[in-house]
């Protein structure tokens, strides 16, 4: 028998010492020769023994350290000694011994060549997305790599969807798709671009790095993304409420819309019910916007305003709020923002506001309004440094005092005032 194949199966044919390869191999592939100490845990009686017996050792304890060099050396006083260790543990375990270094550069080349095979078989778009999102290491870096290691044929077909999905955007013939029917057409499966899926935040990936904006967090966030670039994903969870406000067909005002309006009552419209619309306007070109539906509601039956603008966005500002609020700015009105006094409701005002910066303003959001409606709730630090992303000169103002009395500010306390000058 080959000397080699004969030292292989004296190691092999006692499992005792296999615990000891794997940790010599490790070894190796670390340093690349045979260098520093393998350390085995909770050995066993019969561990002990066989691997001693090879070292002219005795081991009293359970845990073992055991410089390479020593087993080299016990290696060479055998009658293996024309054996090295590298050739004991190629033929050990089948294979090329190979340090971490080098394996790391040959898996990224590996990558580099995948990545670039399959961007030249994708259109502009998608091919500058693999790219992008590789260089800039955003937009899916990370789920592009978790991708190539876990199913490179997965990945593959889920980019491919994407690319023929942004080509079905690109067509200008289309209307809006709504995205499982998009989906359906892309693979056979409706629900293929779900978010939950690999291909879903793919998708938001590739979506966000067209749109060169921060991945969005939220199911709300990634419904105005998808809103942005032509896809419906759902028309009815996003909605908002309006007073006084008229929302325009391409051939005249929306008449069940307009009977709200004629009968001075508040109404809902969700995504679904704006899709045909092209155009929102008011009587007075004011449009007041309350992040509250307890002050929203009161201000809709009160007598004295009735020939008022109002908006209700419930909170955090929906994709439906952000398409109604994109027409009346189109439409030349100006909208009054007013939301509680607390850093969550003065980072929804910055956002609208920047969203039409030369239309838009805060509406009792000061430091004397919020000396008339704080309250015994504290905030906590946390949530006060999300001020430090205030963007707007007037919300700015309030962020010293929120820091020095670290209380909420609740707007139902200014419907008074609010009210007094309404009806002015």
């Amino acid at each position: 028998m080959d000397l080699l194949k004969e030292c292989v199966q004296y190691f092999k044919s006692n499992d005792n010492f296999d615990r000891l390869f794997a940790a010599l191999q490790k070894k190796w592939q670390h340093y690349g020769r045979g260098a520093g100490a393998v350390v085995l845990k909770d050995t066993t009686v019969k561990e002990r023994e066989a691997i001693g017996g090879f070292l002219g050792r005795h081991f009293e304890y359970d845990n073992l350290r055991i410089p390479v060099k020593d087993f080299e050396a016990a290696l060479s006083e055998s009658r293996f000694s024309d054996i090295t260790l590298q050739m004991l543990l190629e033929s050990y375990f089948a294979a090329p011994l190979e340090t971490n270094r080098h394996y790391h550069l040959r898996r990224k080349e590996e990558q580099n060549d995948y990545f670039a095979n399959l961007a030249a078989t994708c259109h502009e778009e998608t091919a500058s997305w693999l790219n992008t999102a590789r260089e800039e290491k955003r937009w899916g870096y990370g789920l592009l790599r978790a991708g190539f290691r876990q199913d490179k044929e997965l990945l593959e077909r889920n980019i491919q969807a994407i690319d023929q999905l942004s080509q079905m955007l690109k067509d200008s013939t289309l209307k809006r798709q709504r995205l499982a029917v998009a989906s359906a057409a892309v693979s056979g499966n409706p629900h293929y671009f779900d978010y939950a899926m690999q291909a879903g935040k793919l998708l938001v990936a590739f979506l966000s790095c067209q749109q060169r904006i921060d991945e969005p967090h939220s199911a709300e966030e990634r419904l105005e993304l998808y809103y942005s670039v032509g896809l419906k994903p759902d028309d009815l969870s996003s909605s908002t409420f309006l007073y006084g406000i008229s929302l325009y067909l391409p051939d005249g005002p929306h008449p069940a819309y307009e009977g709200f309006i004629q009968y001075h009552e508040p109404y809902a419209v969700n995504l679904l019910n704006l899709d045909k619309i092209v155009r929102a306007d008011c009587q007075s070109k004011r449009v007041y916007i309350f992040e509250n539906q307890t002050v929203f509601s009161d201000l809709c039956v009160e007598a004295g305003v009735k020939d008022q603008a109002f908006m209700c966005t419930s909170g955090q500002v929906r994709t439906a709020s952000l398409l109604v609020l994109d027409l009346l700015a189109a439409a030349g009105c100006q909208l009054y923002y007013a939301g509680d006094l607390d850093p969550e409701g003065i980072l929804i005002a910055d956002k609208i506001i920047r969203r039409h910066p030369d239309c838009t303003c805060s509406w009792h959001m000061t430091p004397d309004d919020y000396a008339h409606c704080q309250s015994d709730e504290t905030i906590t630090e946390s949530r006060l440094k999300q001020l430090e992303n205030v963007t707007d000169a007037a919300l700015k103002e309030l962020t010293p005092v929120l820091w020095k009395y670290r209380k909420a500010g609740y707007q139902e306390l200014l419907l008074d005032q609010m009210l007094t000058d309404l009806r002015k």
